[in-house]
């Protein structure tokens, strides 16, 4: 096509420039632009798209026979502003406390099983319920041992003591057959009962007390025995002998995030309150905090726009007050901040912790 002068038109595509940008690099891999004119940003309300923010048409290379050859014009392009306004943070509560594991304690159900009467006595109070993932109650053990349970996680229980880490194995290198010796005492259903040595696959440095594995692995219990012995959860025998037992359970995800510690930690309400209302403004006010749950909610279908995705993805936020001690003893409180994990991808939750702590 020419024009009024007689000179023959260049191709639109040789004469407008797109150009794009996102903000993570999952956006950019998977941005879909389809020929349009001016890009303004990125789109926090769909994680898998660009926003052509002040496109005022499409570019064609098709001729409009009307038009003296130019392109074919077509309508503005009709643009999405999010209009979810942010609810006052100090007003919120948690919207979750009742699923909450951090809030919940053992036995919570009526008691399967009772030991015999002559069994080793044992502090029988429920206490918080112990919530470790299975990539944690795996994590540095032997591989044989990983393989052996991965294939009939049913058959198997975890038992954690108290203080687990290679400072307590070495110095208790017969705790775990203190251990079977105890529950052989409960005399519940019959077991063939075996207690395994927390086996490494690599050699913890050394250098801190409290290095994985933790964890011992219970195998020839009955289905009595297990019942019981995950309803108790908690023995305190002993000083020298106390643990936790817990199933291998692949779907369970504890919810805490972080511990809060320092000078501004109290127990009053109203201070709680606060801090947990300036944590969530905070949050939803972060870019990075608000890509990521934008991406991991949006592809679990969850609805809204980035804004509102962050909003949603702090719903179950809480700060419960603990009262902890330091290694000589001083009292040091802390804050425990706790929230459902939004997705069940380890690594991806991990990267979503890290932009809260």
């Amino acid at each position: 096509p020419r024009n009024d002068a007689g000179q023959v038109r260049q191709p639109i595509k040789n004469r407008i420039k797109v150009t794009s940008y996102c903000e993570t690099p999952a956006v950019l891999a998977e941005q879909r632009i389809t020929k349009k004119a001016k890009v303004a940003g990125p789109n926090l309300e769909n994680p898998h798209e660009c926003v052509i923010a002040s496109a005022t048409r499409e570019v064609s290379d098709r001729v409009d026979p009307d038009n003296e050859g130019g392109p074919t014009r077509k309508k503005p392009i009709s643009m999405a502003v999010e209009s979810f306004i942010f609810p006052d943070p100090f007003l919120e509560v948690s919207t979750e406390r009742e699923d909450n594991p951090a809030d919940q304690m053992s036995q919570r159900e009526e008691q399967p099983h009772f030991p015999a009467v002559n069994a080793t006595p044992f502090t029988q109070t429920p206490v918080p319920r112990v919530i470790i993932p299975y990539k944690r109650l795996t994590a540095n053990l032997d591989q044989g041992l990983v393989d052996m349970v991965d294939q009939n996680t049913d058959e198997f229980l975890a038992i954690i003591p108290f203080g687990a880490g290679p400072k307590l194995f070495k110095g208790n290198p017969t705790l775990s057959t203190k251990i079977a010796l105890f529950l052989e005492t409960l005399a519940i259903g019959t077991n063939n009962l075996d207690v395994s040595k927390a086996i490494w696959k690599n050699r913890p440095s050394g250098r801190k007390d409290f290095e994985t594995p933790w964890t011992l692995i219970l195998a020839g219990a009955s289905q009595e025995l297990k019942e019981f012995l995950v309803w108790q959860q908690t023995f305190v025998v002993s000083q020298e002998l106390t643990f936790s037992v817990v199933s291998f359970d692949k779907e369970i995800w504890s919810w805490v995030i972080t511990n809060i510690l320092g000078g501004a930690v109290r127990p009053e309400e109203e201070e709680r309150r606060k801090a947990l209302g300036t944590l969530k403004k905070a949050l939803w006010e972060n870019q990075r905090f608000r890509a990521i749950s934008n991406r991991i909610l949006a592809d679990t279908g969850v609805t809204g726009g980035s804004r509102e995705r962050a909003y949603k993805a702090t719903a179950s936020f809480d700060l419960t007050f603990i009262m902890t001690h330091d290694a000589l003893g001083n009292p040091a409180p802390i804050w425990q901040l706790t929230g459902r994990p939004l997705t069940a991808d380890y690594n991806l939750h991990t990267s979503y912790k890290m932009e809260i702590c």
